[in-house]
């Protein structure tokens, strides 16, 4: 048998599980912290407004596991909206029959992993991180130990196998589809938009990386915006205004405070997109609110804007 793994408290264990959302490493005990597990209890509510599935999708070497909550009021020829989101396994632990009540006829798709952990942060942060050379995956510049610059092929694998599996059996309306993500999952979701816009009619980013690699998104934000015959997509920025990243060893504030710089970063950044971008562009400043605490607090915005109809 190996070593005992640390006892943690309550505190710590919710502490982990929003700092896992960042990428970021968390050591407690001097061991390196486990994310919690899942628990899935909206599995045991059975929203009267969805029904709920999973299942699993293997793609090469790597298996996906697909949530999904589907209309249950549906005519014969309904084509739905849909919104696919990142870290399906965290959502769907989180997500809750309130918030899909809202959007009876929204189908919200998971994108998860094979694992009874909230969070996989090996593969989540090579799938969500764009490159950063042409050589493939390189270690993540602040997650060591981890690979990152896969962004492009998990986007192939997102808009092939994963969302034919997804959309399989249901009418989905094909313009207008959302993609949504938080941290690094932000970040994927404006690479996205960035590179390959047409793959989505709406983005939502929450609390996106976007300095990550260097601000890696700089180089495409250079290219000049181009004219042409698609509607522009909608984009939501959303990000708590005491987010903060911890220098190794440094103690969490007891009590968060207002981030200036942060909060002027995310305001910049989105005023940009919204000119080089074919974008029209909404931000969403969540008082009060640190980093992790902004994933779920994020649902039923994100799920409002992907449901609403196209004007």
């Amino acid at each position: 048998m190996g070593q005992p793994r640390p006892l943690l408290c309550r505190r710590d264990l919710l502490l982990g599980a929003a700092l896992a959302a960042t990428g970021l490493p968390f050591r407690v005990a001097q061991a390196r912290y486990v994310p919690a597990e899942a628990s899935y209890r909206i599995f045991m509510t059975q929203p009267q407004s969805h029904r709920l599935d999973r299942f699993f999708v293997a793609e090469g070497d790597r298996r996906y596991q697909i949530f999904r909550a589907i209309p249950r009021q549906s005519k014969a020829n309904d084509a739905h909206p849909v919104i696919y989101m990142l870290d399906g396994n965290a959502v769907f632990d989180r997500l809750t029959a309130e918030i899909l009540e809202q959007v009876p006829g929204l189908a919200v798709v998971g994108i998860g992993y094979d694992t009874p952990l909230l969070f996989d942060a090996d593969q989540r942060t090579l799938d969500y991180t764009p490159p950063l050379g042409s050589d493939g995956p390189v270690p993540d510049p602040t997650s060591p130990g981890r690979l990152s610059g896969g962004a492009d092929a998990f986007l192939a694998r997102l808009k092939g196998p994963l969302q034919q599996a997804a959309e399989a059996d249901l009418a989905v309306d094909a313009g207008r589809r959302a993609l949504w993500g938080h941290s690094y999952g932000g970040l994927f979701a404006l690479y996205c938009l960035l590179r390959q816009p047409t793959a989505f009619r709406r983005y939502a980013a929450i609390s996106p990386s976007i300095t990550w690699g260097d601000d890696v998104l700089e180089p495409l934000m250079a290219i000049p915006r181009r004219a042409d015959d698609e509607p522009a997509r909608e984009v939501l920025i959303a990000y708590g205004d005491s987010e903060r990243r911890l220098a190794p060893g440094e103690a969490r504030p007891a009590k968060p405070s207002v981030n200036a710089e942060h909060v002027e970063r995310q305001g910049t950044f989105a005023a940009r997109l919204a000119e080089t971008a074919n974008a029209t562009v909404r931000t969403e400043q969540l008082t009060g609110l640190g980093h992790g605490e902004t994933f779920a607090a994020s649902f039923a915005m994100a799920l409002a804007l992907a449901a609403a109809p196209l004007e």
